[in-house]
């Protein structure tokens, strides 16, 4: 992304409109930029040159992902 043109603010109401839109089509979505923005300064949560979350920031991912399915009652894992 050429950071003179990639507009920080609109990629945020964009993905906040989104994460909504899916909420109120009950879609059940995990909106994971608050505990992102909360994480950043602490490691990298992204690989430097591209979108992808690091092994920090899937492990972020999967902890609040985990975290909404617990309070929505999903059955929690355990031996088969």
């Amino acid at each position: 992304v050429n950071n003179s043109s990639f507009d920080l603010k609109a990629a945020r109401e964009s993905y906040t409109d989104l994460v909504a839109a899916f909420n109120k089509a009950g879609i059940i979505t995990t909106d994971l930029l608050a505990p992102f923005i909360g994480e950043r300064d602490n490691q990298p949560l992204f690989f430097k040159w591209d979108h992808h979350w690091t092994p920090a920031g899937a492990k972020l991912a999967a902890k609040n992902v985990a975290e909404q399915l617990k309070q929505r009652g999903a059955p929690q894992g355990g031996k088969t």
